[in-house]
């Protein structure tokens, strides 16, 4: 592949990663809330629920991680000059 395209396709694979990063953080601030709404109710404070990391949120960071990762591969195979044949 020529060079710029190698670079376009990082750049495109780094825009993907942090759109899922951004996906990911509305889950788990959804999650969030959903847990604050839940806790306020419950009167014991014995029997409050602790937050996590939705299963959602997870595999979003993990797709963002790889697409980040193939996006700087790209990029450095994009940046080096290949010789002709």
């Amino acid at each position: 592949m020529e060079n710029r395209v190698l670079k376009f396709l990082g750049i495109f694979c780094l825009f993907l990663a942090a759109f899922l990063l951004n996906v990911s953080w509305g889950y788990y601030q959804d999650n969030l809330r959903e847990f604050e709404a839940i806790n306020q109710h419950i009167e014991s404070p014995e029997e409050h629920f602790e937050t996590g990391v939705p299963h959602a949120s997870r595999k979003y960071v993990a797709l963002a991680a790889l697409s980040g990762f193939a996006g700087i591969v790209l990029l450095v195979m994009g940046r080096n000059p290949r010789p002709r044949a």
